[in-house]
Parts: C-alpha cells; sequence; structure tokens
C-alpha cells in the first residue's frame, strides 16, 4: 500500500499525478476547502471533493479513484497558525494512517479469499490487517519551501515529523528519535516558492519525472475535471504553466 498526502484538493493532480499513476496510493487531501466557498457559494468542499474523485478516475481508473480517496477536514480557514496548526495536523496524519486496513479489508472482502492479495497474510474477517504494518511508500510535499503556500508548508512539517514506534505511527518523539518508518521509502514531490512553481534548480536530490505520452494525457484530463479552479482567476494559472512534476526519494532508517 502506497499513501500520498495533498495539502488541498487539486494538489495531487498539480505536483503528483505521474507517481499517482504509477503507483495508485490512497490519496489523502489534508484540507476541507472552505474559503473560495465564501467568494464563491457553487465552490463547496463537496464540489471541490467530487472534483478530486473524478481528476484521480481519469489517474487511476474509475474504482480506485473513487476507493481511494479521502478528505482529512481540517477547514483551510482555519485561524490556527505557526506550531498549533503543525499540531493539529500532526494530531490528523497520526490517527488516519493507523486507522488504514490493507487493500483487501478496504474492498476486497467479497473475493472470498482466504488471504489478503497485498500482503498475502491469512485474512481473519474478525481481525483486519492494519495497513501501516505493509506501507511501502509515503508520499508527501518537500519541507519549507521558502515563499511558497503557506498550507503546502505546514503539511510537509507536520509529514516531517511522523516516527514509527511499537508498531504505530506517532509524533510524540520528534525531534528525538531518529526518523523511521515501516515504509520502504519516503517520496518527497516540490510544490510552489516564492518564484512560482518549484523546479529542481537550487534543490538537491529532486528529480523531474519524464512519463510516457499517455500518462501525460491523463494528466491533462485530471486537470480538466477541476472546473472550479479554472474559472477562477488567481487559481486558472496553476493549470496553464508547466506541468513538469519534481520528486526526491529516500530511504529511511
Amino acid at each position: 500500500m502506497n499513501v500520498f498526502f495533498s495539502p488541498h484538493n487539486d494538489d495531487e493532480t498539480l505536483f503528483g499525478s505521474f507517481i499517482i499513476q504509477e503507483l495508485q496510493p490512497i490519496v489523502a487531501v489534508v484540507f476541507r476547502s472552505v474559503k473560495q466557498g465564501l467568494l464563491f457559494p457553487e465552490v463547496t468542499a463537496e464540489v471541490r471533493n467530487e472534483e478530486t474523485r473524478r481528476a484521480l478516475t481519469e489517474l487511476m481508473g474509475s474504482i480506485a479513484g473513487r476507493q481511494r480517496f479521502v478528505n482529512l477536514g481540517i477547514p483551510d480557514d482555519d485561524p490556527q497558525r505557526g506550531e498549533l496548526a503543525v499540531v493539529q495536523i500532526c494530531g490528523r496524519l497520526v490517527e488516519f494512517l493507523n486507522s488504514l486496513e490493507c487493500d483487501y479489508c478496504l474492498g476486497g472482502r467479497a473475493n472470498m479469499l482466504p488471504y489478503c492479495p497485498t500482503c498475502r497474510l491469512p485474512y481473519d474477517p474478525s481481525r483486519p490487517i492494519p495497513a501501516v504494518n505493509r506501507l511501502e511508500s509515503l508520499i508527501y510535499p518537500a519541507e519549507l519551501l521558502p515563499g511558497g503556500n503557506y498550507q503546502h508548508n505546514l503539511v510537509a512539517e507536520a509529514c516531517s515529523r511522523l516516527r514509527w514506534m511499537n508498531g504505530r505511527f506517532t509524533t510524540e518523539n520528534w525531534p528525538l528519535s531518529a526518523e523511521n518508518f515501516p515504509a520502504g521509502r519516503i517520496i518527497e514531490y516540490l510544490t510552489y516558492n516564492a518564484a512560482g512553481k518549484a523546479t529542481s534548480d537550487g534543490y538537491p536530490g529532486f528529480h523531474r519525472r519524464d512519463p510516457d505520452p499517455a500518462a501525460i494525457m491523463r494528466k491533462f484530463w485530471a486537470l480538466y475535471r477541476y472546473r472550479t479552479q479554472r474559472m477562477i482567476a488567481n487559481t486558472r494559472p496553476h493549470f496553464l504553466r508547466s506541468q513538469a512534476e519534481y520528486y526526491l526519494e529516500r530511504f529511511p532508517a
């Protein structure tokens, strides 16, 4: 199982569509859209979530695109700032990760198999297998891009504090404990900095992902599903600039 954290609806498609197509992760959007609805009443949180479901359907297929999406529900107009906001996000991430079940427990019980096809362990209907024990990749925004989106940086900071102790995720021993995940790898992706969309220039270790033409077209169709954002003047430019994506992969202890 792979998990992708996206700060807002559409960030997963703008900055991580190629890795989503490759790994087919569960996509967790951290913030619930509220601010835009104050200016544009038709742009509700549920409209934004439905746009994300449709975008993920383009990237992962009709079933996975809907089953593998969740919004963690922190309002994007939340007044919490700084450390208080990071602690709030940490709590929500930990709660979400520790509640996950393996792919079979999420959607495959009807297959009536005697074992989980994801982790190959015997399946006990009375005791779902925690997915965190079979986590392959954890994907989240790159840490603290100067001049970047404030809420992107909050999510990046919260993700960087995640630790794995005694079979569960926690942030309790940050920063004293060494980084340790059950995941085989951590993947960070670039979003914005003060100059606009960040590229690998100035960010050692990040590399541009060059997908095949079919993956590029799926990204364009996924972006097209964000109708509300194409209609709003200050978000429209995000869909017109370069759609290159930049990733850093590392392997924690």
